[in-house]
């Protein structure tokens, strides 16, 4: 009999969670319609056409779009603080999404970093300026390594084009440059791990269309409580796992994905997993800097989304380095997702009972890491101190340096710890 009603619990629980979902998922379609007009966006594309036209900006698939009209909309996927996001069909064959920071050029800054607005001329600075204003974007965005972009040597080539076209071009790849995801996906364009990039009209851009699979939906939630589609989570499990070892480890600093969602990946031809946005992805430089320039009271005040920092409070200063990881942040809020009655609803919730105390108990280390005392220690050696005549920050000194150098160290360890962990107990439940 409480094998009954237990089971009739469990089928309320399931039955209520569908009902929750599905009412949230329809909200969500209405505000997302209500926010993304079809007519708005095509009468938007062809101002772009227009502009394209009367040679003002360029771009790889303006034919595509404007002339051949191979590249086709399909509708508005959504707008989030002026950034559109809109589907498109290509050759009729697949889907494609095409984005911009902005839906018109007159939200953009021109060259002297004033708006552009609708009537004033642009000024078109000459090749060195040009070179020197792109270059301080890449620094600011990726570092000193990234100075080197093939992107520089073609600025001042003009060729046979005439001054509207030269001026099309030039403000084009200004346009494209103001833009986080852009540069990043142009960065980043022969790593596997990130969306394709196919290229661009004017100030929109065209990627690979990544649709979030069941198992990455916001409106799926009954399906982490079924026991047999356990196997299918824990390979987007693997998956997701890769891909954040990727970006700790295969550049020259790691990669930040500082907004970690279930919402904000989806899953290529071939099953692979990518992060579909990817504005809020930075290298370590970016944190270094947002985190230096910042004052707090508080940790709260060191956080750049998902990338938390240590607040000096003494110093009223943010610790110039990032205090959690990428597993850690996967951890958080994917493997474990939203608490319910202390029981949590992420990817990797109701495991199979031969492993679910060990991946429970591993879930939490890799959420929550033993850095008490190695905090403590900074608090310490990175604390003011005082010299005959100054009153000197000591994150300045060598004692604070090698004590912040020795956490991240350990969160280095942790992370890859943790990775082969979590990947040694899911495998030993699957070869069972």
């Amino acid at each position: 009999m409480a094998r009954i009603v237990w089971k009739r619990r469990n089928l309320v629980l399931c039955v209520c969670f569908g009902l929750l979902t599905a009412i949230a998922t329809v909200i969500a379609v209405v505000s997302i319609k209500t926010l993304c007009n079809n007519q708005v966006s095509l009468k938007q594309l062809d101002e772009l056409c227009g502009l394209y036209k009367d040679n003002k900006v360029t771009g790889d698939l303006c034919e595509a779009l404007c002339v051949d009209k191979s590249l086709k909309f399909r509708n508005c996927l959504h707008i989030n603080h002026g950034k559109v996001v809109l589907l498109l069909s290509w050759n009729s064959t697949f889907d494609v999404v095409m984005k911009s920071k902005h839906a018109d050029l007159a939200s953009f800054f021109a060259f002297d970093f004033k708006k552009i607005g609708t009537e004033r001329l642009l000024p078109i600075p000459s090749p060195s300026l040009l070179r020197e204003a792109i270059t301080g974007l890449l620094r600011s965005r990726f570092g000193q390594d990234a100075t080197n972009s093939s992107d520089l040597d073609l600025l001042d080539i003009r060729g046979s084009e005439s001054e509207v076209q030269y001026r099309g071009r030039i403000l084009t790849k200004w346009l494209l440059f103001q833009q986080d995801e852009y540069l990043l996906m142009h960065y980043l364009s022969h790593n596997p791990n990130t969306p394709e990039l196919y290229g661009n009209c004017g100030h929109y851009y065209v990627m690979e269309f990544l649709p979030p699979g069941k198992y990455l939906h916001d409106g799926n939630t009954e399906l982490k409580f079924f026991p047999s589609e356990w196997k299918r989570r824990t390979d987007v499990a693997f998956k997701l796992m890769d891909m954040v070892q990727s970006f700790d480890e295969d550049f020259q600093s790691p990669l930040h994905f500082c907004d970690m969602k279930e919402a904000n990946f989806g899953s290529d031809h071939y099953g692979k997993v990518k992060p579909l946005d990817l504005d809020m992805a930075v290298f370590e430089d970016f944190l270094k800097d947002y985190y230096s320039q910042s004052n707090c009271s508080g940790d709260s005040d060191c956080s750049f989304f998902d990338c938390n920092g240590w607040c000096m409070v003494d110093q009223r200063k943010c610790l110039p380095f990032r205090t959690n990881t990428n597993i850690q942040t996967l951890c958080e809020n994917i493997f474990i997702g939203d608490l319910w009655h202390n029981f949590f609803i992420g990817l990797l919730s109701s495991p199979p009972v031969s492993i679910r105390q060990e991946l429970t108990q591993l879930l939490d280390r890799c959420r929550n890491p033993a850095v008490g005392q190695l905090r403590e220690i900074i608090g310490y050696k990175c604390s003011m101190i005082r010299d005959s005549t100054h009153l000197l920050p000591s994150t300045e000194t060598n004692e604070c340096r090698e004590a912040i150098g020795n956490l991240k160290l350990f969160l280095t360890v942790e992370s890859r710890n943790i990775l082969r962990l979590l990947k040694e107990i899911v495998s030993r439940d699957l070869d069972t």
